[in-house]
């Protein structure tokens, strides 16, 4: 059997949540306790052990409510005889645990584990793929500029040269990505600079050459070029 135990006084620990996502409450029957443990944290105090009484090294069959505690029968008669009891049999935690949680436990396993944790790493390397390509536009775009601007000469320039440059600094795509860039900049924290990123990609993906998969059926196959399974190059 695998049991939580207190690092002070080596006793079973009650778990509950705590006051943020993965983090818990933990409490012996001793009354020592922690707030807010990481799952890391609770995980090192997890022990192989037999559920025995430590006075009377028998096994633990009641449960002391007026003592939060499991106790053995010798224990029982001989400090807890008062108190409210009850066999850990009745209260039929092991039916509980076998019908219910553990066949939660299985879905979330196909589900969570496997399903939504792969897609995950999918998501990942798409997220990569697009930061990778953002950077790379940038660079290129920013050389090509300068390119441009250099082909002015103030004595003899066609006048192609300019309108080029013209037309370069108002299009109104790159202009929406210099003004998202700028708020990306002032954000301090992650989630603002996430949104901010996004706001990017939506317009990598709906004004550029790559397109997600559900886009595809309105686009001649010999267009399209495959990235991975869900972004796509249009030639």
């Amino acid at each position: 059997m695998n049991l939580f135990f207190c690092s002070t006084c080596n006793n079973p620990l009650k778990i509950n949540k705590g006051d943020y996502i993965f983090t818990y409450n933990i409490e012996c029957c001793n009354n020592h306790s922690s707030k807010n443990v990481d799952l890391e944290n609770i995980l090192s105090s997890n022990k192989g052990k037999n559920y025995i009484c430590e006075n009377h090294r028998k096994k633990n069959i009641i449960h002391c409510f007026d003592c939060n505690a499991d106790i053995c029968f010798l224990c029982y008669k001989k400090f807890h005889n008062l108190h409210k009891m009850e066999y850990l049999k009745v209260l039929n935690y092991e039916h509980i645990i076998e019908s219910s949680f553990k066949n939660e436990l299985e879905r979330d396993k196909k589900y969570i584990i496997e399903s939504f944790i792969g897609e995950l790493i999918h998501f990942r390397n798409q997220f990569n793929f697009l930061i990778d390509k953002l950077k790379s536009d940038l660079q290129k775009f920013h050389k090509f500029s300068f390119n441009l601007i250099d082909n002015i000469s103030p004595e003899n320039s066609p006048y192609i040269n300019i309108e080029n440059v013209k037309n370069l600094f108002e299009d109104k795509n790159f202009l929406k990505i210099k003004n998202i860039m700028k708020d990306f900049l002032s954000c301090d924290v992650f989630i603002q600079k996430y949104v901010c990123l996004g706001d990017i990609f939506e317009l990598m993906l709906k004004k550029g050459k790559y397109i997600e998969n559900q886009n595809i059926k309105n686009i001649l196959k010999e267009k399209i070029i495959p990235i991975d399974k869900k972004i796509f190059y249009e030639n």
